[in-house]
Formats: structure tokens, C-alpha cells, sequence
């Protein structure tokens, strides 16, 4: 049985190997230029960026095109060549690996459940408490704007878009291609686009515990979940379709399998092919991820000189060679196009060095509300008791302690490198692997602080509904406060007027409805031609009084519309939000 998985699966992987090549000859030699951008435009749905081709594919690039494709050509009839004659040490060494994937995956299910019972029943109820939340969380959210623009650019063009269509970095490409797949279920499109998002979250919530029992006691355990479901950006992500909750699930294996490197007596070749599933993984989804890998490597090549394990920096060293060449492989289908753009996260230029400290404030203040608490005084107050448990975890005598706030440092300080490198404001996006690091952090100190005191059962209770309790309340009102959640509400309602009133003919001097009032007419099927305020935009066009619109978005303060030549009631007027419908 062994050996016929692994015939299974080295035939599978030699035929999409040769597939891909053989398609991607056929249709670079068989169409031309103009030929070949006309077939792929008219595959992702959009036949009306013709004229613009050149801008994602010039002739030249085009020409460099057809020349990669004979030199992977060429390199996979080598490899099949140099497959068939060692194909009996392949077959081995490929049975070899799969049963110590096995095994891995097996030694790391093993770690997941408390011992005790009261332990594994409170362990239940954290789990039964997020997936409650997140369910509700899902019905209860209109679909977002970044939600929007997924299902419209890839989630609705099938898998091969997703995997090849990265018009702006924003294509979470290995969740694109997951939710390619649910939306085609049956179901209302924002349901299918979340609905990954539970089994994900369920496998990020099991796998941290595991992650967190394997270096602390149950309880520090249980209690820095408990930390962690209800960090704000955990509430956020466990509903919004977005590849934020894939990325925290890889890089919680990724995590593992570094520390198991660094500290481990029985470090196995599995931990090197769990770091690096969970590296190609995260990459693949987000190429920011780049920045969490990068501290993972930092911490370890440093950790491992300290200890002089020179094998297991040989191995990190192959382990990421193989990490960058699958990565590079699985992007060249969009590398070619955007180059290094899907490096660079979002940022805000700082335009000179006199506002370089203001923007640094600003910067890791945002970060603070977004990791530690949104209201201002609880992110001052945990970021206190982090600094002094820190404080306290490298005076104690145990050595991991030390290692945990050397970890917490260097990617800290790879934050500060990055800003001070660019100059520029980020978001939190890019380093939404923080809120694994923080929770980390703070089960290192609530063990510490247990070597010191017992906590009674009925406390341990007490303080985990205070972290859920609290943690979610708080994010509930910030995300409830958020201008875009009123702007979703707003949409979601003008959905029904498109339909009900037969809408063809819409304004918007707000261009977040752009994205908001196109998602809903391609779910519903509509025919719809939209103008908006933003000057950068395709559909640019001032607004014109003379023109007959069906449906006017404006701004509650600050909109100057000309005196209009028709009548219109108006039918929504909150969330700084003025709806305009024309009367009959």
C-alpha cells in the first residue's frame, strides 16, 4: 500500500507537470501576440482591457514568455528523464517522506487535547464559543468592500483566475482559489466566500493550543487561547473573506516547526517539511507573509549559532532554498506581469524627514489598537504588562523563557527595520502574524506568574469568560463604529432598490459604493451603468444635471450638487450616507 501512494502520487505530479507545459507551449507558439492577450482576457471575463494589455504584458515580455516556457520545457524533459532512471530511490525516498509526514501530522494531533478533564472541557468551550461567534458573526456582516473585490476579480472567475490575475496586491491567491471553488456552491455568494473561514478557524484555534501546550502547562495554555480568541483581529478575520485567517494558520505551523528546530532533543526531518508546508503555504497565500518568514529565519539561524547546531543550520538553510523555489514556481504565472510590486504592502509615502517621527507614532500606535486592545487606554495598559512580564521572563532562570523574549524582540525590531527601510506608513495587514506572537508572549508570562501562585478551577473559569467576554464586546462596538460597516448597511439596503425599482442609471460621489453597488449587480444579474466621483477612476464622470439618474449616493456633509432638472425622494439619509431615488 505504501508503495503504490507513492506510485499515486509521483504520476500525479509527473502529469500536471507535463500538462502544464504542454498547454503552455500550445498556446504561446500557436497565437500571436494580440491573439494569445485576447483568449486570456476573454477567460477571466474581461474582454474590455484589450487596449490597456500592454500595461500587464508587453510584446516583449510576451516574447520572454514563449521563452521560459521552452526552458521549463526543456528542464521538465530532463527531470523525466533523470525520474525514470532513479525512479526506484525516488519511489523510496518519496514513501520515506509521506510516512514522515504522516507521523508529524500525527505527533502534532497528539498534543492537541488537555489531559484532564476539567481541561478539556474548558478546551471545548473555547472552541464552541469561537465558532458560535464566528457563525454569527457571518449571518450577521453585509459583505465587505475588500470582500467585494475578491468575488468580483477572482472568487467568481473560477480557480484559474485566481491563480493567475493579480491586477493590484490584493489577490490572496491560495484563498481566492479556495473560495473559486465554494462559490460554486448554490448558496448566496457571501455565505460561499466565508464559508471556508470555519474550518480554517477551527484548525488555527486547535492548532495554536497545540502549539502553546507543547511549551506550557494546560492551563497558561488555555489561557493565552483564551488571549487569543479575543484579540480584535482574530474577531475581524474569523468572518471576512480574506486570506488573513489562512495566513495565521500556516504561520502557526511554520512557528512550530522553527521552535522544534531550535529546541528540540528529537528534531525529526518532519518538522523541516512542516516548515516548509507552512512557509509555501503563507507565501502563496500573501506574499507579505515574506516579513513574518523573515523573523521566523532571523530568530532561528540566531538561536541555532548560540547552540552551534551546525546540521540544523544546514538544514534550515536547504529548507529555505526549497521554500524560495516552489514559492517562485507557483508565482511565475504573475511575477511576469508585476514584478516586484507584490513585495510592497500598502503604504502611505512620507514625503520628508521632518515627519518621519510623527509617522513612526502613528504607525506603531495603529499597530498597538490593532494587536494589544482597540480603546487606547487598554492597548497602554497591555502593553505595560508586557513589557514588565518581559521584563521578568528574561530574568527567570529557565533558558526558553529568554528564547521566547528574544523572539518577541527580533520581530519587533524587523518592524522598526522595515519602517525606517521604506519610510512609508503600513497597516497592520502585513504583520497580521503579531497577534500569534502576542498571544505567544502572553502565555509565556501567565505560565511565569503560575509557577508563583495556584489558580483555583472556578478562577481559571472566571478569568477565560473575562478575556471572551470583554475582548469580543470590544471588538463588536469598534467594528460597529467603523464608518465602512454603515457604508456595508447602506449597500446592502440599496440592493434592494436596484432590483425593486429596476435601477439602470447610477451616481456615486462616494466612491467606496463603486465596488458595493457593482458586487450587487453582478450577483443579482443586473444591467447597471455607474459613474462615479473618483477622478482616477475607469468610470470617471462629473455629474451631470441634466441626466436622468435612477439612483444618487452623496455625501450627508460637504456634497454641492447643481440645482437637479428632476425630482427624487430620498430614500436612506444615515451613515453620512444621502440615498437619492428618481420619483416616478
Amino acid at each position: 500500500m505504501p508503495r503504490f501512494r507513492s506510485i499515486l502520487f509521483l504520476s500525479l505530479i509527473v502529469t500536471a507537470v507535463v500538462s502544464i507545459s504542454i498547454t503552455a507551449l500550445y498556446l504561446l507558439f500557436t497565437n500571436n501576440y494580440t491573439e494569445f492577450i485576447s483568449w486570456f482576457l476573454n477567460r477571466i471575463h474581461k474582454p474590455h482591457l484589450l487596449k490597456s494589455a500592454s500595461s500587464f504584458l508587453s510584446q516583449q515580455q510576451f516574447l520572454l514568455l514563449r521563452i521560459v516556457s521552452v526552458l521549463f520545457a526543456g528542464a521538465v524533459l530532463l527531470l523525466l528523464l533523470i525520474t525514470y532512471k532513479k525512479r526506484r530511490a525516488l519511489l523510496a525516498r518519496i514513501t520515506l517522506l509521506m510516512n514522515e509526514s504522516e507521523s508529524a501530522i500525527v505527533g502534532f494531533l497528539k498534543t492537541l487535547l488537555p489531559s484532564g478533564k476539567f481541561h478539556r472541557a474548558l478546551f471545548f468551550f473555547l472552541v464552541a464559543f469561537y465558532l458560535i461567534r464566528t457563525v454569527f458573526s457571518i449571518i450577521y456582516y453585509p459583505i465587505d468592500f475588500d470582500e467585494a473585490d475578491t468575488y468580483m476579480l477572482f472568487s467568481s472567475q473560477g480557480p484559474l483566475v485566481a491563480a493567475t490575475f493579480y491586477p493590484l496586491p490584493n489577490n490572496h491567491i491560495l484563498f481566492s482559489i479556495i473560495t473559486s471553488l465554494t462559490g460554486m456552491l448554490p448558496i448566496d455568494p457571501v455565505y460561499a466566500l466565508r464559508l471556508p473561514l470555519l474550518p480554517i478557524g477551527l484548525l488555527v484555534i486547535i492548532s495554536m493550543f497545540g502549539f502553546l501546550k507543547k511549551h506550557f502547562t494546560d492551563t497558561a495554555a488555555l489561557l493565552g487561547l483564551s488571549f487569543f480568541i479575543a484579540a480584535y483581529p482574530l474577531f475581524i478575520y474569523s468572518f471576512l473573506a480574506r486570506g488573513y485567517l489562512l495566513l495565521l494558520l500556516f504561520y502557526i505551523i511554520a512557528l512550530y516547526a522553527i521552535f522544534e528546530l531550535c529546541f528540540s532533543n528529537g528534531y525529526k526531518k518532519r518538522h523541516s517539511y512542516l516548515l516548509v508546508l507552512g512557509s509555501i503555504g503563507g507565501l502563496y497565500t500573501i506574499p507579505s507573509f515574506l516579513y513574518a518568514l523573515a523573523g521566523l529565519f532571523l530568530f532561528a539561524f540566531a538561536a541555532l549559532a548560540m547552540q552551534k547546531k551546525n546540521t540544523a543550520i544546514i538544514r534550515l538553510v536547504k529548507s529555505g532554498f526549497l521554500i524560495s523555489l516552489v514559492t517562485a514556481i507557483l508565482y511565475l504565472p504573475v511575477l511576469i506581469s508585476v514584478k516586484w510590486s507584490l513585495l510592497k504592502p500598502y503604504m502611505t509615502p512620507v514625503y520628508d524627514r521632518a515627519n518621519t517621527l510623527t509617522t513612526f507614532v502613528t504607525t506603531f500606535g495603529n499597530l498597538s489598537k490593532t494587536f494589544l486592545s482597540p480603546v487606547n487606554l487598554l492597548a497602554l495598559f497591555f502593553g505595560c504588562c508586557f513589557l514588565v512580564g518581559s521584563f521578568f521572563l528574561f530574568r527567570s532562570k529557565r533558558p526558553f523563557n529568554k528564547a521566547i523574549v528574544a523572539f518577541v524582540l527580533i520581530q519587533f525590531l524587523l518592524c522598526i527595520t522595515v519602517f525606517f527601510l521604506f519610510r512609508q506608513q503600513f497597516p497592520a495587514k502585513p504583520w497580521m502574524h503579531f497577534t500569534v506572537v502576542v498571544a505567544f508572549l502572553a502565555a509565556a508570562i501567565i505560565s511565569l506568574v503560575l509557577n508563583k501562585i495556584a489558580l483555583r478551577p472556578h478562577l481559571l473559569i472566571l478569568t477565560t469568560i473575562l478575556f471572551l467576554s470583554s475582548g469580543t464586546i470590544i471588538s463588536f462596538f469598534y467594528k460597529k463604529g467603523n464608518i465602512t460597516t454603515g457604508y456595508n448597511r447602506v449597500a446592502k439596503q440599496c440592493e434592494r432598490l436596484l432590483i425593486e425599482k429596476k435601477v439602470k442609471e447610477v451616481y456615486t460621489g462616494i466612491p467606496y459604493y463603486k465596488t458595493m453597488i457593482d458586487y450587487y449587480a453582478l450577483k443579482n444579474k443586473l444591467q447597471i451603468s455607474l459613474s462615479n466621483s473618483r477622478t482616477t477612476s475607469r468610470r470617471y464622470a462629473p455629474f451631470d444635471p441634466q441626466k436622468k439618474y435612477d439612483l444618487i449616493i452623496i455625501p450627508l456633509q460637504g456634497s454641492k450638487l447643481p440645482p437637479l432638472l428632476y425630482s427624487y425622494d430620498t430614500i436612506i439619509q444615515k451613515h453620512n450616507t444621502a440615498v437619492l431615488l428618481i420619483k416616478n
